[in-house]
């Protein structure tokens, strides 16, 4: 009796040391499963020379130093939903009417894990400097854009901002419209007449928000947003963006947001107000871009409606 008390202790010491050693062996794991979440590395991508690349899961973006630093491609399991570049980056001076160019290559350097940081990037007869810093979370692969523009002259400078989005033609652009717009109508159809759209097979407007198919037939849209954000649908991907730079200010082309589209590429503008920036002084600017798969392709504006409203939008841009 005695021997078989001992013998149970010892069965339950065995017990607790396998279920002890199993635990460390499987936080062990983890360790190693999430340092392997992300890589960054750097090569070529079709025609673009020191593309940097960087992954996290399933999910990666593609960088080069043109323009003011460029993602050419935000790809899920190498299906890229990002149409091919012209300039993502456009900066106007107001007081000269005239496009501020960049430097046909910028610096780059890796300084932050799974972080790049693209600088010296504007003419330096401007006397601005402008630097984008690129991260990538490791939990789910969204990707953060900083965004830094700074006034070195000694006069205030009063320049327009914004970023164009490529994305690949024949998904549904989805935009929340100001429900009380400072603009002359909530949303325009652009053509040459300016006239609001009558054909719902690729416009329709739902709970305040826009959505519209792009069929790479249609000359595009414009409207008044303030909240900050667009979603693009694309087959089984889901796109998101949200952006901050503002809608408080003046719009000199009359919109804060602008869709455009070939049968190649879906291209949306985000311009800024105007900025007056004094001497020694700057402004910052940031994006959110998010990628997730679904379940099944989206065919229409109604399928498009019901991904949009599965997936809780706005715990995503929080996130």
């Amino acid at each position: 009796m005695h021997h078989l008390k001992h013998l149970k202790i010892l069965l339950s010491l065995l017990l607790t040391a396998l279920i002890s050693l199993t635990c460390v062996s499987c936080c062990w794991t983890c360790i190693i499963s999430n340092t392997e979440l992300s890589d960054i590395d750097t090569g070529t991508y079709k025609s673009w020379k020191n593309v940097t690349t960087i992954t996290s899961n399933r999910t990666s973006i593609k960088i080069v130093p043109y323009n003011g630093g460029q993602i050419v491609s935000y790809a899920y399991s190498d299906v890229n939903i990002l149409a091919p570049i012209y300039d993502q980056i456009d900066i106007s001076s107001n007081n000269e009417k005239k496009k501020i160019i960049f430097k046909d290559r910028c610096n780059s350097k890796v300084y932050e894990p799974n972080t790049v940081l693209l600088s010296n990037t504007i003419d330096s007869s401007y006397e601005l400097e402008f630097f984008q810093k690129y991260s990538m979370l490791l939990e789910h692969g969204d990707v953060k854009i900083s965004q830094f523009l700074g006034n070195n002259s000694e006069d205030t400078m009063s320049l327009n901002l914004s970023n164009n989005t490529f994305l690949k033609s024949g998904g549904y652009f989805i935009v929340p419209l100001s429900v009380i717009s400072k603009l002359p109508n909530r949303w325009t159809y652009l053509d040459r007449k300016k006239v609001q759209p009558n054909n719902k097979d690729f416009v329709h407007i739902f709970d305040d928000n826009l959505i519209f198919h792009a069929t790479g037939g249609n000359p595009g849209i414009a409207t008044d947003s303030n909240s900050g954000w667009f979603v693009y649908i694309w087959k089984d991907l889901f796109f998101f963006k949200k952006f901050s730079y503002g809608s408080r200010g003046k719009y000199p082309d009359k919109f804060t947001i602008e869709v455009t589209e070939s049968h190649e590429s879906l291209m949306v503008k985000t311009p800024s107000p105007l900025l007056c920036i004094p001497p020694g002084d700057s402004r910052t600017f940031t994006q959110k871009l998010g990628l997730l798969k679904l379940h099944e392709e989206v065919t229409s504006i109604d399928g498009a409606i019901k991904a949009f409203y599965s997936l809780h939008l706005p715990l995503l841009l929080e996130r």
